[in-house]
């Protein structure tokens, strides 16, 4: 007799994911390719609610039976719907995602009027909602798969892992954007215009290098995990491969790290000297004040809101890799086996 769980796999698995590379919610993917995104999300969702009512009617059918056929069918019922519930769940997450991303988008269009501080306020915090939803999903699905010896199950896991250690890092940083924008409010309700050009001058800058320190501390964890790791696989003997991958991760991890200290080096820099320049404009034009020559100069009014496609080109990249991995990463990091296939680290343009 077939196995109950080989019957379900072949409809649960007959449609392999198009949009697997991709992922779920990216706010740069075309209205088209998102509802085709959307509907295959729908499919998978009555797949997996058909599997779960299914295994809920073997359950009710043969659930008290004596026969050892019977209590084998009801386990792997037990089994099959636990699993569906949990990928039901999964799906609708990403569900949840998805649609949040096609309403911020619609919402940017529409709402002009609205205050930008406080528009982009809402939109953080429903993003923020979205995120602690993941990662609740995320923690049930680890909690459901944990444990358990099946390949599905701990591909499963590794992807709910994945996804909380993501959903992690977006809700924390969504915070700090959050506490940011509140406090900026709280100190500049009396010049609403000031805040503005305020908010639309210095936020970019200060919320790339809140970005770069962010990813810098998660890098730094990431590195002492992989010299944890390197160091119980010496210790347990463990296989030449596996001592490979821990190096590479390791000496990858090095390599961020020195490339996105050289970056948060260089947007401090930039900062000071904007500042520098700043402070330089405000005594000019202090100095200026009463002078009869520029009395009659009028403010130039603001400019209109520019629209269209924003074409952006990087310069000044040349050896931004050699200047940050020298003398951060030394060649020692390296194994130096000719044979090894993680010597060189190709970086990708994008």
């Amino acid at each position: 007799m077939t196995p109950l769980s080989s019957r379900f796999s072949y409809h649960r698995h007959q449609s392999a994911n198009p949009f697997s590379s991709g992922g779920v919610g990216d706010n740069n993917d075309d209205e088209e390719t998102q509802q085709q995104r959307m509907n295959w999300l729908k499919k998978q969702l009555d797949v997996e609610l058909k599997v779960k009512a299914g295994a809920e009617t073997i359950l009710n059918t043969y659930n008290g039976q004596r026969k050892e056929a019977y209590r084998k069918m009801c386990d792997e019922a037990q089994t099959l719907l636990k699993d569906a519930k949990a990928k039901a769940e999964y799906i609708r997450l990403q569900m949840k995602r998805l649609e949040t991303g096609s309403e911020k988008d619609s919402s940017n269009q529409t709402d002009h009027e609205e205050d930008p501080t406080q528009q982009r306020l809402n939109g953080l915090k429903k993003q923020l909602e979205i995120e602690l939803k993941v990662k609740a999903g995320a923690e049930t699905l680890l909690n459901t798969y944990s444990g358990q010896r099946k390949e599905s199950s701990r591909k499963m896991c590794e992807e709910a892992q994945i996804l909380l250690k993501d959903a992690k890092a977006k809700a924390e940083y969504i915070r700090l954007q959050i506490k940011q924008l509140e406090t900026g409010s709280l100190t500049n309700n009396n010049n609403s215009d000031v805040m503005i050009q305020k908010t639309s001058t210095l936020w970019p800058s200060e919320q790339r290098i809140e970005e770069i320190q962010h990813h810098l501390s998660i890098e730094q964890t990431m590195k002492k995990g992989a010299e944890n790791a390197v160091k119980v696989l010496r210790e347990t003997g463990a296989k030449k491969e596996a001592l490979l991958e821990a190096h590479h991760t390791l000496f990858e991890s090095k390599q961020r790290i020195a490339l996105l200290g050289e970056s948060l080096r260089r947007r401090l820099k930039h900062q000071d000297q904007s500042e520098q320049q700043r402070r330089e404009s405000v005594l000019t034009n202090e100095n200026n004040i009463g002078d009869p020559a520029t009395s009659y100069i009028m403010p130039l009014p603001k400019p209109a809101p520019v629209t269209g496609k924003l074409e952006v080109r990087l310069l000044g990249c040349q050896g931004l890799f050699e200047d940050a991995l020298s003398p951060a990463v030394s060649k020692r990091d390296s194994l130096g086996s000719p044979d090894t296939k993680y010597r060189t680290v190709k970086l990708m343009p994008g």
